[in-house]
């Protein structure tokens, strides 16, 4: 039965329930990944981030293999079987982080020895372009050589080199990857709390004092193995794990709960006179089965119209304030903070206009930037950082662009390239889980049943998913953490469909039901267990509201109204699938 410590339980504010760390003895201890992309770093120059804290313990140590070793089963660089990349301390106890540029071996070097028996933070970030070294949140080396993937590159490690030689005699503690982003830009004053995760992050381990094999991320469940001997830990008893888990740590805090309330890490339940079963998650994430869902713009009444729903519960429409550009056939990205508005048709006249509100408020929104390429009846998807704002058509009747453009949506500026569609295409529509983000349907010129997807975290072009189960435009999108749904359209005749996906996998869409009423140029938006859809065309404009519950499949039932029919519409949460 799993134990409820109150220890990890936050009466105001942040807990001070310490982290742990992992002790590598220097005679072969180390974590190994099962092989998987996601440890290819830096490759098309795709930003990435690579932090953690070690505590060296003898100056006799002359070579601790710190950090993140990829590479071959050999220590010699060459294209074949080279590393990667590496961190370590050399014999001149100066920390070096080495990579593959596929001719040469590339490296920064520390212009200082980290002192022992101290926590030292290291931080590796390249922003594309250039690899800066961080020690102790100060700037240590730079290089501008790009990152290349050897062709044997199936050993990934924390802790030993990928020929096995050299080993790490240190403390490691939340060593943390991104990709798609660098997480500092200059010198910095290292965290105080212990790392979080955020949708860039592909692993965070070495953090749990009790549970050598944790990931923070979620990604990599059962993928890590612990190789060792149970006497390298400091504190060894029957029990321990292979090598050492400790919760020896550089003094950080740990953020339990952001809402002042405990974490429950699952199947939490006592046998008494009565059976109790405390729920799983932060405060937080336990109140996302309601959440406010968004709709801005549409056409004939109200262009510049911004209303709200409480998703959970059932009820017409209600005012939250004005868009700043009046507009239809926008698209909406948001977190669990921010709705952000993109592009949109204003008669005449294409927008490149972004802009955002406060979800938990009410009021007008705000000039968030522009878009790359002006553009309406475009898609759109997010996670809980990054908005994606995918194809779209640039001029009526139909000049269709494949170009997808991202932002930060806790920031304010002009959207970013991203990469390109499969089709250039208009009239689709997207969703997303925390990690993948999807676009289906679209005309390109007429309908089409293409599903395509992009990782949400970095750059690229999109990839082919699957079909839908009819070519259709026009249509409506949204999800929860697992499942996206696909509903409406197509312009003419219109349909009353709707059909899903599982978003990790690949494949074609299933039918899931019917709508209330056949419509296109809807909006969607969900919480994790409920999809809402809000006005519409069947040949006159709609003000009708309908839903479904995400886990099931089912026909949709009546919810409310919109306060004015509106088509052209576009919906956001606070409470997504890309958030979960």
């Amino acid at each position: 039965m799993a134990k409820l410590r109150v220890n990890k339980i936050a009466a105001v504010g942040v807990s001070t329930e310490t982290t742990g760390s992992v002790f590598f003895d220097g005679s072969g201890d180390h974590l190994a990944f099962t092989d998987s992309t996601d440890y290819d770093l830096g490759i098309s120059n795709e930003a990435f981030s690579l932090e953690f804290w070690f505590y060296k313990l003898s100056a006799a140590d002359t070579f601790a293999q710190l950090g993140l070793t990829r590479g071959g089963g050999t220590a010699a660089w060459n294209g074949s079987t080279g590393h990667s990349y590496l961190a370590h301390q050399n014999t001149d106890n100066k920390i070096y982080w080495q990579w593959w540029d596929g001719s040469n071996q590339r490296e920064i070097v520390s212009t200082e020895t980290p002192a022992i028996n101290t926590w030292h933070h290291l931080a590796i970030q390249y922003d594309g372009t250039t690899t800066r070294g961080y020690l102790n949140g100060i700037e240590f080396d730079s290089a501008t050589q790009g990152y290349a993937k050897p062709s044997s590159s199936n050993i990934t490690r924390i802790g030993q080199d990928a020929s096995g030689s050299t080993n790490c005699h240190a403390y490691i503690s939340n060593l943390r990857v991104c990709k798609g982003h660098q997480v500092y830009n200059s010198n910095f004053t290292p965290p105080t709390e212990e790392l979080d995760v955020h949708s860039e992050s592909i692993l965070l381990v070495c953090h749990d004092g009790e549970n050598i094999f944790a990931d923070k991320t979620g990604r990599h469940t059962g993928e890590i193995s612990a190789i060792g001997d149970r006497l390298s830990s400091p504190t060894p008893t029957a029990t321990d794990s292979p090598i050492g888990i400790t919760t020896f740590q550089p003094g950080l805090d740990r953020d339990v709960d952001n809402t002042f309330g405990p974490t429950f890490q699952g199947g939490v339940g006592y046998n008494s006179q009565n059976w109790l079963t405390l729920p799983k998650g932060t405060t937080t994430e336990r109140n996302q089965t309601g959440g406010r869902g968004i709709f801005g713009g549409g056409t004939p009444s109200s262009p510049d119209a911004i209303n709200y729903i409480t998703i959970s519960s059932m009820g017409n429409i209600l005012d939250f304030g004005d868009l700043s550009v009046g507009r239809e056939q926008l698209a909406a990205v948001s977190s669990q903070t921010r709705g952000v508005f993109g592009g949109g048709n204003q008669n005449p006249g294409t927008l490149n206009t972004i802009d955002y509100i406060t979800i938990a408020a009410t009021g007008n929104a705000v000039d968030f930037g522009d878009l790359t390429v002006v553009g309406f009846s475009l898609s759109a998807c997010s996670s809980a950082t990054r908005g994606v704002f995918g194809p779209r058509c640039q001029s009526a009747p139909a000049t269709f662009v494949n170009t997808i453009d991202y932002i930060t949506i806790a920031s304010i500026g002009n959207a970013v390239d991203f990469g390109d569609s499969t089709d250039a295409s208009r009239a689709s529509d997207g969703c997303a889980s925390p990690t993948r983000g999807l676009f289906g349907g679209g005309r390109a010129p007429t309908a089409i049943n293409v599903i395509e997807y992009i990782t949400i975290a970095s750059t690229g072009n999109a990839i082919d998913f699957g079909d839908l189960t009819s070519a259709r435009d026009f249509l409506s999108s949204c999800s929860s953490a697992t499942r996206g749904l696909f509903a409406g359209g197509p312009q003419a005749p219109s349909s009353n469909v709707i059909d899903y996906v599982t978003i990790s996998t690949l494949g074609n869409a299933s039918d899931f039901g019917d709508l209330t009423a056949a419509r296109c140029r809807l909006g969607a938006t969900s919480s994790p267990m409920r999809a809402v859809f809000a006005g519409g065309d069947d040949g006159s404009n709609l003000n009708t509201i309908d839903y479904v519950e995400i886990s099931t499949t089912g026909n949709a039932k009546d919810f409310g109204e919109l306060s004015a029919v509106r088509d052209g519409v576009a919906a956001l949460s606070d409470s997504h699938g890309g958030l979960s």
